[in-house]
């Protein structure tokens, strides 16, 4: 295979980071944490929070001792709470942007017309019980007063990575969130083009988007677009309007079609004709992608999995899981010439992906083995198996196949979850 095993360099930097005095010093909460030799350091905790995802805490720290120590080695549950209260949660968002960075920094990324696509979504996340976290996320009275987080994510939808992700108040504004999304992003070669779904257009949002330069594509909704119809001409239009509550006058292009019977509306400041309708459906399409994220980080990596029930755990956990998923994601976009090219050469009736719960799979076992392993000989090799392994689970790609969207039914899905 042609493969750099950047993934390889990425997990090296990350290693050499939090094991660095630079780093410690940082993100310890006390000055004189992680002072003392310990059996466990800053780095061994934070890895054990990483090595935690899709098992028990007991699981994880005796699997980390099993990975990093001598045998006969111990070390408790309780000694790990304690660890991990001692590191401020941002040192785990740190390392999740090191995966952002490397992304565009490192990797042959994929862009849309030139643009990199990046859609912005929310989702509700249930919290295990603790005071501090009720009265820091606050409850969901609809699910039964059940301690609640909004997460909120900025996704490349071609790349597969998390560009920003926030963990906020249940009542926190999703518009609000996407704002500060936008005016956290770091800016590449390459414009911005953003996708929304209905609930995020307003004068407002349209405002800080046109102001920071950037793109937007927005489906909207009737409440939004009642006042606005009788100016819409034919099914690709540009219209003037001005916005009665903030008084404010926008100029963008309407786009409709339907879709299975029913007629959608977007928004857009891409005006340029080379977007035709069949671009814009396209486009509508691949927004989708930030849902199935979800679906990723949330069932196959087990976020509200947690392991502790403080504020500070739970974004630890969050940060943690999301910086697992950018490198799932890194392993994929390295791999992805190689499936292309690999299924080129055969008479296969559809084209192949790679398989998410193959490259999961395989990246909780190893994640420990990827980060601590100091010979580059020894690591590339590692990856070697993981690609192997991941490269020969691959599944077909079916085009237009679409199901009936189903009636979910909410639920808490991990008892520690449950309201006490």
């Amino acid at each position: 295979m042609n493969i750099k095993y950047l993934v390889g360099k990425t997990c090296q930097k990350v290693y050499d980071k939090i094991k660095s005095k630079e780093f410690v010093s940082c993100f310890r909460m006390r000055s004189k944490d992680f002072t003392r030799n310990r059996k466990a350091g800053l780095s061994d905790n934070m890895m054990m929070v990483l090595n935690k995802t899709g098992r028990g805490i007991r699981a994880a720290v005796r699997a980390f001792i099993k990975v990093t120590q001598e045998e006969g080695s111990t070390y408790s549950q309780q000694a790990f709470s304690k660890g991990r209260m001692r590191i401020k949660w941002e040192a785990f968002k740190d390392i999740f942007s090191v995966t952002v960075n490397d992304c565009y920094s490192k990797y042959d990324y994929q862009t849309f017309a030139g643009y990199r696509l990046l859609a912005v979504d929310g989702s509700r996340l249930n919290l295990p019980y603790h005071p501090d976290s009720m009265d820091e996320f606050g409850v969901q009275k609809s699910s039964g007063g059940q301690i609640q987080a909004l997460a909120s994510c900025l996704y490349d939808v071609l790349n597969g990575v998390v560009v920003d992700a926030i963990i906020a108040p249940c009542n926190a504004s999703e518009r609000d969130l996407a704002v500060e999304h936008l005016e956290n992003l770091q800016t590449i070669k390459e414009p911005d083009l953003v996708l929304f779904d209905r609930g995020y257009p307003s004068a407002n949002m349209i405002d800080k988007l046109e102001k920071g330069g950037f793109q937007y594509l927005m489906r909207c909704d009737d409440s939004f677009t009642s006042g606005m119809k009788k100016y819409f001409s034919g099914n690709d239009c540009v219209i003037t309007y001005r916005f009665k509550k903030d008084k404010t006058e926008k100029t963008f292009r309407v786009v409709r079609f339907d879709i299975n019977g029913t007629q959608e509306i977007l928004i857009t400041n891409l005006f340029d004709g080379n977007f035709t309708i069949e671009e814009f459906k396209r486009l509508y399409h691949l927004r989708w992608g930030i849902e199935t994220k979800y679906d990723d980080i949330k069932n196959k990596l087990e976020l509200e999995n947690f392991s502790g029930t403080t504020p500070l755990a739970i974004k630890q956990d969050f940060y943690a899981t999301l910086f697992l998923s950018n490198l799932a994601s890194l392993m994929i976009l390295e791999n992805r010439e190689e499936i292309e090219k690999r299924n080129k050469s055969r008479n296969n009736k559809y084209q192949y992906k790679m398989n998410v719960n193959a490259v999961i799979s395989e990246l909780k076992e190893n994640v420990i083995l990827l980060l601590i392993t100091d010979s580059n000989r020894k690591k590339k090799k590692l990856l070697q198996d993981i690609y192997f392994a991941i490269t020969n689970a691959v599944i077909p790609i079916r085009p237009g196949r679409s199901f009936e969207r189903k009636k979910k039914r909410y639920y808490v899905k991990y008892h520690q979850n449950d309201k006490a």
